[in-house]
């Protein structure tokens, strides 16, 4: 189940406990929890989404961008055209790509690396 199909459904249970004609409220009356699992759930799907979202330089810089090794922490970037997006270094001033500065307007995290099962 991807992320859009998991909103649908919250939605419909969303609307569903409002529904004023056998429905419930989303009040702290729900039974089982439904309540608060419906708004962890929110709550989760919204920070994934902001974990996966592209991010304005304009808007914000990493704030952290060098790892407890002290090494630069690779960044997913577009520049103006948004053609292609590619890994960049920030550091703390300039992002760096290689030999080249690019002219970076978009950045987000890379996802965290696959467990490697033995």
């Amino acid at each position: 189940m991807n992320t859009d199909e998991l909103k649908t459904i919250l939605e419909q249970h969303k609307l569903w406990l409002e529904d004023e004609e056998g429905g419930m409220e989303l009040s702290e009356g729900i039974p089982h929890g439904l309540r608060e699992c419906h708004l962890r759930a929110v709550a989760r799907i919204a920070e994934l989404e902001e974990k996966q979202r592209w991010i304005p330089v304009s808007e914000r810089l990493p704030e952290v961008y060098r790892n407890e090794d002290g090494e630069f922490i690779p960044f997913l970037v577009c520049e103006g055209d948004g053609d292609r997006p590619f890994i960049a270094m920030y550091g703390g001033t300039n992002w760096h790509a290689g030999i080249f500065v690019p002219d970076v307007t978009h950045w987000m995290p890379l996802p965290e690396l696959p467990e490697v099962q033995e």
